[in-house]
């Protein structure tokens, strides 16, 4: 406890000597950082001893001495701290701290007015219970967040600010302790929403996908154990789609917290989060060619297709020319400022073999939008068509 307390308030500024003058008997067992701890919280005044020469290192520590403690730190700092004069009526309600000494019923009344420290029930504080590790861990981090110092910072970064509908990016968290160094094993809840609603709750996007946020397991907007965990390095990194085309851009907003396990998002109350702006582009609608044409042996021929709707310009596409079967010809080109596109195709010889002169042999063109950028047609994402020419 009381090396936690020592840490919290060297972050939230107090004056912590570097040296200090041990004064308990009853330290001679516990290790250095701890007995300068102790020192540096009594000559606060934040935690004193039982006695002069008794500190009770061993001992359980109670919820009312935690707001004591806490209350003092706070007292500390620069933090305005509200009157508490108009919430003697709450505290009158809790009837475990109505026959408290007035210091303690005016630490309690500062911890649940500031929502450092909850009751127990409506109508208890259980000022004797004992304080766990959990707790200790969240009252610091409320503590820390009244005076506006953060136990973790959240960094994130987009692969990308806008990507067409279908396409695929990454988003990475990255959760840091105040210290600057990162912050592993941190539960990060990740979700793409459209913006604030007037009671700034989640508003998400149903068609967003954020794959490998939740595992499959949880809920958006929640912290549970189904979120992914931050890596040693700090870092937690996700993937982002959209399935849905539209004919005009759709604006998602991405978030990224953390909480206490089971806090629902919130955007006012949610002080650890962070979010960036992420445009999804529409994509085009269709490719059209040529009708089949008819040429002759051995003459070259262009064959033309054009890439209909919204950002048609500058996309790669391929044709893939088949007779017989047999792949012919591969050829990748880029669509013009108006979405248009021209292959040129050699001229198909002239079969060796004795025919009439009307012999014809038909070649399948199929040509398709390689957003992908490996040559190969991925399914319904990448917009196809085909056309056939007939050699004679």
């Amino acid at each position: 406890m009381a090396l936690f307390l020592a840490r919290a308030s060297k972050l939230l500024g107090l004056p912590l000597a570097d040296q200090a003058k041990e004064s308990f008997a009853d330290l001679a067992s516990a290790s250095p950082e701890s007995k300068l701890a102790v020192a540096q919280l009594n000559e606060l005044g934040i935690a004193r001893g039982y006695t002069a020469e008794e500190f009770g290192p061993a001992n359980n520590i109670q919820r009312v001495h935690m707001a004591h403690f806490l209350a003092r730190i706070l007292r500390r700092t620069d933090v305005s701290l509200p009157n508490l004069a108009t919430y003697t009526t709450r505290v009158s309600q809790l009837g475990d701290v109505s026959l408290l000494n007035r210091s303690a019923r005016t630490d309690i009344s500062l911890m649940l007015q500031l929502k450092i420290m909850d009751p127990v029930t409506p109508e208890t504080f259980a000022p004797n219970a004992d304080v766990t590790r959990e707790d200790m861990a969240l009252f610091l981090a409320r503590t820390m967040q009244v005076v506006n110092v953060a136990p973790v910072s959240l960094e994130l970064s987009l692969s990308s600010a806008s990507l067409l509908v279908g396409g695929a990016a990454t988003a990475t968290v990255r959760a840091l302790k105040p210290d600057g160094s990162p912050y592993p094993g941190l539960l990060i809840d990740l979700f793409a929403d459209f913006g604030w609603r007037l009671d700034h709750l989640c508003n998400l996007d149903p068609e967003a996908r954020v794959n490998g946020a939740d595992a499959g397991t949880s809920e958006d907007c929640e912290i549970d154990i189904g979120d992914p965990r931050t890596n040693a390095n700090g870092e937690v990194t996700v993937g982002l789609t959209h399935n849905i085309h539209n004919p005009e851009v759709v604006l998602n907003r991405i978030y990224a917290w953390t909480g206490r396990l089971g806090e629902q998002f919130h955007n006012t109350e949610v002080p650890i989060q962070v979010s960036k702006r992420f445009e999804w582009e529409p994509i085009p609608t269709q490719i059209t060619t040529t009708e089949p044409i008819n040429v002759a042996f051995g003459v070259g021929v262009s064959v033309v297709a054009q890439l209909v709707g919204p950002n048609s310009a500058g996309q790669r596409m391929v044709m893939m020319s088949r007779s017989g079967g047999v792949l012919r010809v591969i050829r990748v080109e880029y669509t013009n400022e108006n979405g248009s596109v021209s292959f040129g195709l050699p001229g198909l010889a002239k079969p060796n073999r004795t025919s009439s002169r009307y012999d014809i042999v038909d070649e399948e063109i199929q040509i398709f939008w390689d957003r992908n950028s490996n040559s190969k047609h991925d399914g319904p994402a990448e917009l196809s068509t085909s056309t056939t020419l007939y050699w004679g």
